[in-house]
This record gives C-alpha cells, sequence and structure tokens, in this order.
C-alpha cells in the first residue's frame, strides 16, 4: 500500500532531525532537507511533475534498496530531480556525503542528480566546495539527464575524497549529454556500464574543465558518437581498463572528420591536456558495424603535455590513435595494439614531444601516419620496436613537409623491404628497448624479495592498488621497470 504526504505540501527535513521512510510514499510537493537534517529512504517513492529533492549544504541524504520513480500516468510530466546545493561544505566536513545512495533506481527525473555551487537566484561562491556524492549499484534509466554537475564557482572537491559511483547502470535518457560536468574535480567512475541505446544521446560522459577524474573498468555500449568526451583544460585523468563497443551505426555530423570515437579529448577552441593516461582499453567488437570513420582515441586543437596511451588494445576500427600538438613535457604511445582497421597512429600539428614505442600494428593499411606535421625524431640510440605485421601501404608514412628520424632495429617486424612513404630516414642500431617486460599480476607481501638478473626487488605495498614503491640494491646500470605496461619507473 502507498501512502501520501499533504497533497501540494513540502515537506521539511529541519536541522538536527533524522527523518526515516520504509513504506511507500506519493510525493506532492518539494522535499528540503536542511543543515544539519538527515532524510533516509529506504522505500520507493513515486513523485509527481516537477517535484524536486533539495539537499542543502550540510544536510544528508540516504537511501538503500529503494527508488525516486515519476507517477506512472503517461500524460504526468517528469519529476524534478535531486538538487544538491554546494555553497560550503555539504555533508558538513569531509568525510561526510551528501548523498549515498546504494542498491537504489533514480528514474523519470528531469535531471536525476544535479549538483552546482550556488543558491538558486545568487551568483556562485568563490571558496572551496565539498560536494560528495556516494551511488553504489544505483540504476538510471529514463531520466533527461542522469548527472549535472555545474561548479562554476570553485571545484567540488578534492582528489582525496571523491565523488563515486560504482557499480552503477546508466540507462536511456533522452538528452544530448546525458552525464555533462562542468568543472568537476574528484569524480569516480567504476565497474559501471552505459549504455543509452537512444537516438538523442551524443556523449555518454561530457566534461568542461575537468580535473581529478578516474573512470576504470566500466563498460560503454551504444552511447552516442562519443564515448568520453573532455575538453578545454583537462587535468590529472585516468581511464583504465574500460571496454567500449558499439552495434549502432554513426554517420559524420557538424564539423567533425569522424563518426564515432571511444575518447575524445579536445574541442573547437584551443585546450590544454596535462597528466592524462589512458590504460588497458579495449575499444572494438563493432559487429558489422562500418567503422572507417571510427576513432579509438582523438585530440582536437589540443596541446598534450605528459599523455601517456599505454597497452589499449583498439580492433576493427578506422584510425586507432589521432593525435594532435603533443609539444610539452613527455608524452608517451607504448605498447598498444592496433589491428584490422585502416591507420594505427595518425600524428597531425606539432608532436615535439612525443614518442611513439613498443606498439603492434596488425593487418592495416598504414602503422604510424605523419600528417601535414611534425612528429619528434625517434633516434635515441635504442630501436622504438613498434611491430608492424600485414600492412597494406606503408609502416611509416610521412605527409608533411619536415623529414622524420626513425632508428631501425634489425629484428624489428617490417611488412616488406619499402616501408616508408615521403622523407624517412633510418638508422640502424641493435639495442631493443621492449626485451623488458612486465611481471605477472600477483600480490607480493611487503616483505617478499623478487630474486632478478642478481639484484634485489623489495615491492610494496599491493600493486593492484596502483602505487608501488621499488627499491634497488647491488645495481650499477641504469635500467627501466615497467608494471602492467602502464607505469614507467627509471632509476
Amino acid at each position: 500500500m502507498t501512502s501520501s504526504l499533504s497533497s501540494n505540501s513540502q515537506f521539511t527535513v529541519s536541522s538536527g532531525t533524522t527523518v526515516t521512510w520504509n513504506s511507500p510514499l506519493t510525493i506532492y510537493g518539494n522535499i528540503y532537507i536542511e543543515d544539519g537534517g538527515k532524510l533516509i529512504v529506504n522505500t520507493d517513492l513515486t513523485l509527481l511533475p516537477n517535484v524536486r529533492i533539495y539537499v542543502h549544504n550540510g544536510g544528508i541524504l540516504e537511501g538503500t534498496n529503494g527508488s525516486f520513480v515519476k507517477h506512472p500516468s503517461s500524460s504526468m510530466a517528469n519529476w524534478g530531480g535531486v538538487y544538491v546545493e554546494g555553497t560550503n561544505e555539504i555533508g558538513g566536513s569531509i568525510g561526510t556525503n551528501a548523498i549515498d545512495l546504494e542498491n537504489f533506481l533514480i528514474s523519470g527525473a528531469k535531471i536525476a542528480i544535479y549538483t552546482y555551487d550556488y543558491e538558486l537566484g545568487v551568483s556562485p561562491i568563490t571558496t572551496n566546495v565539498v560536494q560528495q556524492i556516494q551511488c553504489k549499484n544505483v540504476t538510471f534509466l529514463n531520466n533527461d539527464r542522469h548527472l549535472l554537475v555545474e561548479n562554476y564557482g570553485a571545484y567540488a572537491i578534492n582528489e582525496t575524497s571523491p565523488n563515486e559511483f560504482v557499480g552503477c547502470t546508466f540507462g536511456a535518457a533522452t538528452s544530448s549529454w546525458p552525464i555533462m560536468m562542468f568543472s568537476p574535480d574528484g569524480f569516480s567512475f567504476r565497474n559501471s556500464e552505459f549504455d543509452y541505446d537512444s537516438p538523442f544521446a551524443q556523449r555518454a560522459i561530457h566534461c568542461d574543465y575537468p580535473a581529478n577524474l578516474e573512470l576504470i573498468n566500466n563498460e560503454f555500449y551504444d552511447v552516442g558518437w562519443a564515448a568520453i568526451g573532455l575538453h578545454y583544460t583537462v587535468e590529472n585523468v585516468t581511464i583504465h581498463s574500460n571496454y567500449f563497443s558499439t552495434e549502432t551505426q554513426h554517420n559524420i555530423i557538424q564539423d567533425f572528420d569522424y563518426a564515432y570515437t571511444a575518447i575524445e579529448l579536445g574541442a573547437e577552441v584551443p585546450t590544454t591536456l596535462k597528466n592524462i593516461t589512458l590504460s588497458n582499453n579495449f575499444i572494438g567488437d563493432f559487429s558489422s558495424v562500418n567503422t572507417d570513420n571510427y576513432v579509438g582515441i582523438v585530440m582536437r586543437n589540443a596541446t598534450g603535455e605528459d599523455i601517456n596511451i599505454t597497452g589499449n588494445t583498439m580492433t576493427g576500427i578506422g584510425t586507432g590513435i589521432d593525435v594532435k600538438n603533443m609539444s610539452l613535457g613527455n608524452n608517451l604511445i607504448r605498447s598498444n595494439t592496433i589491428s584490422e582497421g585502416d591507420y594505427g597512429v595518425v600524428a597531425s600539428g606539432g608532436n615535439q614531444a612525443l614518442y611513439i614505442q613498443c606498439n603492434k600494428f596488425i593487418n592495416l593499411k598504414e602503422g604510424i601516419t605523419i600528417k601535414n606535421s611534425t612528429l619528434q625524431n625517434h633516434t635515441f640510440g635504442l630501436d622504438p620496436n613498434n611491430q608492424f605485421t600485414n600492412i597494406l601501404n606503408y609502416d611509416i608514412a610521412n605527409y608533411g613537409s619536415v623529414p622524420f628520424a626513425y632508428n631501425v632495429n634489425l629484428s624489428t617486424p617490417w611488412t616488406n623491404p619499402s616501408t616508408f612513404y615521403g622523407t624517412v630516414f633510418t638508422s640502424f642500431v641493435s639495442s631493443n628497448e621492449c626485451q623488458i617486460t612486465s611481471p605477472p599480476r600477483r600480490s607480493p607481501s611487503n616483505d617478499e624479495n623478487i630474486e632478478k638478473k642478481e639484484s634485489n626487488l623489495s615491492v610494496y605495498p599491493n600493486p593492484t592498488n596502483g602505487s608501488v614503491k621499488i627499491l634497488l640494491t647491488d645495481f650499477e646500470e641504469k635500467a627501466q621497470i615497467y608494471l602492467y605496461e602502464t607505469s614507467i619507473k627509471t632509476f
């Protein structure tokens, strides 16, 4: 049986008050959770059109095994959504969540969760904002938009206490950008599924000015013509071990020269990218889709600094990696496998700080393409050891006017003696930089010693936690240590 609050009246959870709902309710008016108030929802709420749940600064909304859904009548408009106000420190202090939902459904909302750093009608603030959202096993379905973050006055949160979406499902939505975030700082999406299956969606996740963002072990299916779009100033981003695929045929739209991309970095205006890791992602399984204009990873009008594209697998796609203007810091494309498509790596613009190393290019038209641009010479006394197998046209093609120099190891697999197009100078070297391979996946104890070439390696803590410290003893020569092909430390 479903009961209801008073018709057309608002409900307020006052400061110092905890309200718990365990039986289904129909909500006719707005709900306000004031500073110091807490609302616990362990049931199903049916919300009438435009009704909103406001979590004011210092208020808390918790819920387990319940739902927020629109009225079942087809004539009813969507309800408003959960509005999280960020005028100072939501939840009081770091470690307390403004929203904490688990095993929940949010459906039929205009904006399922809307977090912002200003009061309605008041200019954005400039002080630190702590907006802590924890969603675990939450399903977002049939909303106009699933998540909207607007943090114009200040970043949302520091990286030590991120907003987390773990094990969530993001389903159909009617907005072009179902997840849209402006200046998000400290957001984590892990072990979640994005499958909009909608003609409206253009990007699964659209971010402008993101910082301290991570996407790990997620699955992206039919989510539009870009799964992840990160634009303008982008700093400290990790996209690791995600799966990207689509069964929908996408066509080139607007002014873009591609129809689909898994990861899009950059924008129509100049963009700055810094400290970004794209590692161990899989892009493929496109079924019978025509993928000539599909790109795995693309950079648009961006200046890259310290970008690592490492250990990814891309198969059956038009172009694996399309990069532009990797001109600052150390940028690395390493140990990727790109197969069964047209082009492996296409470099445009000025790429004076980009090194392409230890990749496998298989069954492509071209392996490395320098397109009306410059690419730093690959002559550091070592063979970059990219492997080219069954390349139809050229292993390396230089369509620019600036000569490109590339060291060659005699043991490197080449397609045929005529492997180059354009001005490519080669010199033969015997060193092979890819002979040091990644250690097996395992969890050594704190005191465990690993013998290798008469050198003791003490590894701690658990490498799967993503942080490994290595102490070398009795080792005189310079060495490089590769961890799961995603991290390089030089001693």
